[in-house]
């Protein structure tokens, strides 16, 4: 809350008036205390028109209420949605029974719903729901089974009224967009006692036809009991045994009735149908032009893109040239066997070393060096090596080896006695 220093405002005497500005969760919040407190709106039924129903995964039914001068948004949560026994659609006529609140976050006020009925001719949207229920069972607005309109479409039947302004918005509208197309027209009552079987009729007497390329159905706008002919089994029937293409054209774009959801296109409008079966022809020449167009269009594209394509292999060969990878390997190959050449010779080197320096080792080991400063080797007469004295004293005789020969010697023993004397043995 803000307030207006008094330096802003106008006072008399010492009164001072001090202005405050509320927010807008301020004023929701007054607004939804003020009708939420009224016992007048706590309580309330309504009776109005179904119009943008939405019914979402949660089970939660939205949609208003209107009538022919205002509306009012609504709302019926899932857990008492689920005591309805029908499905609400739009343009069906309800009662309903609740408390208006107001939901602060948008500042919308609605109606918050705890019952609800049909009102008069909800009867009739009852009756509707269990016909579209059961033709949905059987297959009739199976997308897969409805039919295209031909290419070239020479020859157009049509089934309304003769009386109304849909059979001269069809008319009208083929001869103004392509005059050469043939109209072959079946009047019928498309309201009231009988209408259903005149349409049904229509239907299949220009469905015998070999020359009809396509069949309109149609009438203009109406309330639910103007239109009901097309919510009728006998018209669906009609159309889905025709073979022939069915276009649907039935009432204002608002109003969808069985007719158009069991015949292979549905026309928001005699006049859109009308526009369906007959493309105007500067229209056609337009989109000729564009096709053309497009078709050299994505020709220059597809050369362009052929074009990159060749460049990139191009680029490619020339990176991945045989040649150049071959000279690259062998300049590789070459410096591997210069490596090879050069560890080869540190090897030998080394080799070498280590012998100079085995052999070094080995002739200061060599007994005969020892031999050549003067030294001798003591043998027994069995050609053992004698390491000691006590040894030598086990044998007779004894063979030196000198530097330069051999010489046997005898020996000449002595000992001491116990008398500490030494004495010859």
């Amino acid at each position: 809350m803000r307030f207006i220093n008094k330096g802003n405002v106008q006072s008399t005497g010492e009164d001072q008036l001090i202005r405050r500005h509320l927010s807008v969760t301020q004023v929701n919040h007054f607004v939804k205390s003020v009708i939420s407190t009224n016992s007048l709106l706590k309580n309330v039924d309504i009776e109005g028109e179904v119009s943008n129903f939405k019914a979402y995964y949660s089970g939660h039914l939205y949609f208003s209420l209107k009538d022919e001068e205002s509306r009012i948004s609504c709302v019926m949560f899932s857990y008492q949605a689920a005591h309805l026994s029908f499905m609400p659609a739009d343009g069906m006529h309800v009662i309903c029974h609740g408390s208006i609140d107001v939901y602060e976050k948008n500042g919308q006020y609605q109606l918050y719903i705890s019952s609800m009925e049909p009102a008069g001719i909800g009867e009739l949207f009852i009756s509707l729901q269990k016909l579209r229920n059961q033709l949905e069972k059987l297959g009739y607005f199976d997308s897969k089974r409805k039919k295209r309109l031909p290419p070239n479409i020479h020859t157009v039947g049509v089934v309304t009224s003769g009386k109304g302004a849909a059979v001269h918005d069809i008319l009208s509208t083929i001869r103004r967009r392509n005059a050469s197309i043939n109209i072959i027209f079946f009047p019928s009552k498309v309201q009231g006692e009988n209408a259903a079987e005149e349409i049904a009729e229509g239907i299949r007497c220009l469905n015998q036809r070999d020359d009809i390329d396509v069949i309109i159905v149609g009438r203009g706008g109406g309330s639910i009991e103007d239109l009901w002919a097309f919510n009728e089994r006998k018209v669906a029937d009609a159309i889905y045994n025709a073979a022939k293409p069915i276009i649907s054209a039935v009432g204002h774009e608002t109003d969808i009735t069985i007719a158009d959801l069991v015949a292979d296109i549905r026309a928001a409008t005699p006049t859109a149908a009308g526009e369906l079966v007959a493309e105007d022809r500067t229209y056609q020449i337009k989109k000729i032009t564009q096709i053309g167009n497009d078709i050299e269009y994505a020709f220059n594209r597809q050369i362009q893109n052929h074009r990159k394509q060749i460049q990139y292999y191009q680029r490619m060969i020339g990176i991945n040239n045989p040649r150049k990878k071959i000279k690259a390997q062998n300049i590789q190959l070459n410096q591997l066997f210069h490596q090879f050449q050069l560890l080869i010779q540190k090897k030998i080197l080394s080799a070498q070393t280590q012998t100079q320096l085995i052999r070094k080792q080995l002739h200061l080991l060599n007994p005969n060096q020892v031999l050549e400063r003067g030294y001798a080797i003591v043998f027994s007469p069995n050609r053992t090596v004698v390491e000691t004295a006590d040894k030598a004293a086990q044998f007779d005789q004894l063979m030196l080896k000198f530097n330069d020969g051999e010489v046997s010697v005898r020996l000449d023993q002595e000992r001491e006695n116990k008398h500490g004397t030494k004495e010859n043995i």
